[in-house]
């Protein structure tokens, strides 16, 4: 999903845990969204709903759930 312009988005491709966003990358924005604990996704969700509609609001949460399991699959099995 890596954004090929945004340096952030580039490294964060091999690195789960790279702490560099940049505010007008939405591909960072989603990965700030997938990176946040469940609980802060889920008022996430509700806000984009609210202002997207319905169904572009899941074309986006399904971009978010891609980049979780991407990002979890980068940190490998934790103990």
């Amino acid at each position: 999903m890596a954004s090929v312009n945004c340096p952030d988005c580039t490294r964060a491709a091999s690195t789960w845990n790279w702490h560099g966003y940049r505010g007008d990358c939405p591909d960072c924005q989603i990965r700030a969204i997938a990176q946040a604990p469940r609980h802060l996704r889920e008022l996430r969700y509700d806000q984009i709903r609210r202002s997207l509609g319905e169904a572009d609001a899941q074309a986006l949460i399904a971009r978010v759930r891609e980049e979780h399991a991407r990002i979890k699959a980068l940190k490998g099995p934790q103990k």
